[in-house]
């Protein structure tokens, strides 16, 4: 069974492997990947963890495009950012510059292992320009509705650090009727994987196994909508 990864890191933000080190890994595993690396609105992380010329979203999304060019000959490799810590006013300007130039939008949602400005799984879901609400940590009913109603696919992670909130995410979203994707959110090619481990954490969230299968049918649709 082919997977569809969508949400992946590399040493363009704050991964540890190359884009090319990425899609190898994810090519012998038979997985599709997007690459999509943090664009990040906090000046002191941008400085001191990321390149300093990620500071802007135009030379982000320039860098962006540049890498996408390298490899449009391939079908099994999209491009998209993740708009990490900002203020949540900000995430509709962000979402639609990313979308002009046909990247796939998530947004690094309010996972309690990772603190992020307050409001902004429910400025993502009200966003038009948004495709992935990432590890979200909570869904409130309210959210749940959103989610729906702007066609918003909610996130079970496979990355350790956040998926002991995959059975509440899960839950609200089979309450809801909301579609999900299953993501690793790697940061490293060795922390990629295979449509085996991604039933098991698939299964581990309570989903069933016509379930995981739906999350990878759905990442394959957004996927697909991203190929050059």
């Amino acid at each position: 069974m082919k997977r569809y990864e969508l949400h992946s890191h590399t040493d363009f933000s704050d991964g540890k492997s190359s884009i090319e080190e990425m899609i190898n890994m994810a090519r012998e595993m038979n997985s599709a990947i997007a690459i999509t690396d943090h664009f990040i609105g906090d000046e002191f992380f941008i400085n001191k963890i990321l390149h300093p010329n990620m500071s802007s979203l135009d030379s982000f999304l320039n860098r962006r495009k540049k890498f996408r060019e390298k490899f449009k000959i391939s079908d099994d490799v999209i491009f998209g950012i993740e708009i990490t810590r900002i203020n949540p006013k900000r995430i509709p300007e962000i979402a639609k510059a990313a979308k002009k130039l046909d990247f796939i939008v998530l947004v690094h949602g309010e996972t309690s292992s990772d603190k992020v400005p307050a409001g902004t799984n429910t400025a993502a879901l009200n966003c038009e320009y948004v495709d992935v609400l990432a590890h979200p940590g909570h869904l409130s009913e309210e959210e749940a509705l959103k989610a729906k109603e702007n066609k918003i696919f909610i996130e079970i992670t496979a990355r350790k650090m956040h998926k002991s909130e995959n059975p509440e995410i899960a839950k609200i979203c089979k309450k809801f009727n909301l579609e999900m994707v299953i993501d690793t959110d790697a940061h490293s090619a060795g922390e990629l994987i295979d449509y085996r481990s991604a039933k098991k954490t698939g299964s581990d969230a309570g989903l069933s196994e016509d379930e995981v299968w739906k999350t990878n049918e759905n990442a394959k649709e957004i996927f697909k909508k991203y190929l050059i």
